[in-house]
């Protein structure tokens, strides 16, 4: 099944945004802190054009489960691709490896739904 998207006017995506944990201070990127993103790409292309979307934030920087891509961007898409809307977290510590030495530990999910899309 293709999404059909239309030219020459905003894409309107709307969801139910799942919780979200910015740890106490509210501004804390930590296990539970959750990134969303749109992405559309021509996966016939040498070189794919691609376009990353992220959705609109409230008053103090956090995702809200809505997103306005502009007509400018569908425009400029090919007349068929992929749309990718994603949630992902990426998370990252210090951790020791051996006595006083430290190495980075990054921590990745994503969950993702992949659908072709179609211009209209």
């Amino acid at each position: 099944m293709e999404v059909p998207i239309t030219g020459g006017q905003d894409l309107v995506l709307d969801w139910t945004a799942p919780a979200n944990d910015y740890g106490d201070s509210g501004k804390e990127h930590n296990k539970k802190t959750w990134f969303n993103f749109t992405l559309f790409v021509d996966p016939t292309a040498a070189f794919p054009p691609q376009f990353m979307c992220f959705p609109d934030k409230d008053a103090e920087g956090h995702e809200i489960g809505h997103q306005v891509i502009p007509a400018a961007v569908i425009d400029a898409l090919p007349a068929g691709g992929l749309i990718v809307h994603a949630n992902l977290t990426h998370y990252m510590e210090a951790r020791e490896a051996a006595s006083g030495e430290q190495r980075r530990f990054d921590l990745v999910a994503i969950y993702c739904n992949i659908s072709l899309f179609a211009k209209q």
